[in-house]
């Protein structure tokens, strides 16, 4: 059971993700996965995939990129009733959708997924005290429920998540190197060096 804001055809880093992430899922292993997300928008269309149900929840509004219903909590509830899952792995940073997942899970086991560097504050005064504020609040209290958080990077993990250390693990993104293999041969050899900020004490 997988509960993320913004799911495949909509475009961004956690909604291509989860989409790669559980097609392959379902490729290899026998597993059903059921996937909560909001509303596309009217020219888009969910592409199908066996052993994957999509489900589509309309937000009332939207708060910044978050979109919100103060119904989902019930709605999420309904559909965990119908399809009893084994597990929830819910993706953030984007809040609301998957706090009420979480609220909704009762003693079902909880993968909490964070995809950001760190806090979601945008340098906006008049919406980061909102993001600090759930941060220190709601955030913590699902992280406290949560049987297991992953991240992305060491870094992530033992800074934003410092508090969390026992139960936080770290599983850097796959890459499809297929779509990468050149089409033509070069005689000479070539480095290519991608990196973020590197840490020096690793």
């Amino acid at each position: 059971f997988v509960v993320t804001s913004y799911y495949y055809p909509h475009l961004g880093g956690v909604a291509v993700h989860t989409y790669n992430l559980y097609r392959k899922i379902v490729d290899k292993f026998d597993y059903d996965v059921v996937v909560i997300s909001s509303t596309l928008d009217k020219e888009l269309r969910d592409i199908k995939i066996p052993g994957i149900t999509v489900h589509r929840l309309s937000p009332l509004f939207k708060l910044s990129n978050t979109p919100v219903n103060p119904l989902w909590y019930w709605k999420i509830k309904k559909l965990i009733n119908e399809f009893e899952p084994d597990v929830i792995c819910v993706h953030t940073p984007v809040p609301f959708m998957v706090d009420c997942a979480v609220a909704a899970a009762d003693d079902i086991p909880v993968i909490f997924k964070y995809h950001h560097v760190g806090s979601m504050a945008k340098g906006l005064i008049w919406i980061d005290w909102m993001l600090r504020l759930y941060e220190k609040t709601i955030l913590q209290m699902l992280l406290k429920k949560a049987s297991i958080i992953l991240t992305s990077s060491e870094f992530t993990r033992r800074t934003f998540f410092k508090k969390h250390l026992d139960k936080t693990k770290t599983i850097t993104p796959g890459v499809d190197i297929e779509r990468f293999i050149s089409k033509t041969q070069c005689d000479e050899n070539r480095l290519l060096f991608v990196s973020g900020n590197l840490d020096p004490t690793e």
